[in-house]
């Protein structure tokens, strides 16, 4: 599988239009952004890569798994522990969505923001505003992985603005780090794709997580 490989190469190219195109949509149109990013990722993997086919908002309307796993047997840890990892910056202890995640409710039905398929790998992607939301779309695609009962890719998208706090990607780099043992037990293949200062003609920028030297470019971005 290398559908995210891929799009890495093609599409989220450092120097590629696709970022230009993305901001001056975003701020000239005043479209939804979620809609923004995808009308524009089926328009670039069109053009770029023709042998691969978009699916834009794939609704579910339920999911039926005859042998259902709870993410604590899968990862042999308590769901405190498991939320406490993956939850960001503390929302585990509070009452939020993520919690329901835990108890299958995604199994009662789901929608997927996004399928990308070439000769018969997959590849979902699922789009936050913030990064808030990220560990709502780890467990979806946990139960997802659960119900096709297959291999997958998984992308999840996210944005960053660096001008509010310098160290923001030195924490995102620690909690990913933290993260990564039960994400790569819950979700098997899988990226995350930050959009950086996507109004700052200068400084936007794609960056991918996990990685390699994160901390070479957190000190790079925060200079």
């Amino acid at each position: 599988m290398r559908i995210v490989e891929e799009l890495q190469k093609c599409v989220f190219e450092k120097n590629s239009n696709f970022l230009k195109e993305l901001a001056k949509r975003w701020y000239n149109l005043r479209v939804e952004r979620q809609r923004a990013f995808f009308d524009l990722l089926a328009e670039e993997i069109r053009e770029k890569l023709q042998n691969y086919r978009m699916i834009i908002s794939l609704r579910f309307h339920r999911i039926i798994v005859p042998s259902c796993k709870r993410p604590e047997e899968l990862f042999g840890k308590t769901q405190e522990i498991i939320r406490k990892t993956i939850c960001d910056r503390g929302y585990y202890n509070q009452v939020c969505e993520s919690e329901r995640c835990f108890e299958g409710a995604h199994c009662k039905g789901v929608e997927i923001d996004a399928l990308v398929i070439h000769k018969g790998d997959l590849c979902l992607i699922e789009y936050e505003d913030s990064r808030k939301g990220l560990c709502y779309d780890f467990m979806k695609i946990y139960w997802m992985r659960q119900f096709f009962n297959r291999e997958f890719e998984s992308l999840f998208v996210t944005r960053l603005t660096t001008r509010r706090h310098e160290d923001t990607f030195a924490q995102f780099n620690k909690y990913v780090d933290s993260a990564k043992p039960i994400l790569d037990s819950f979700l098997g293949t899988w990226k995350i794709l930050e959009i950086v200062d996507l109004y700052s003609e200068k400084n936007r920028t794609f960056r991918f997580q996990p990685l390699e030297n994160a901390s070479n470019i957190s000190r790079r971005h925060a200079a």
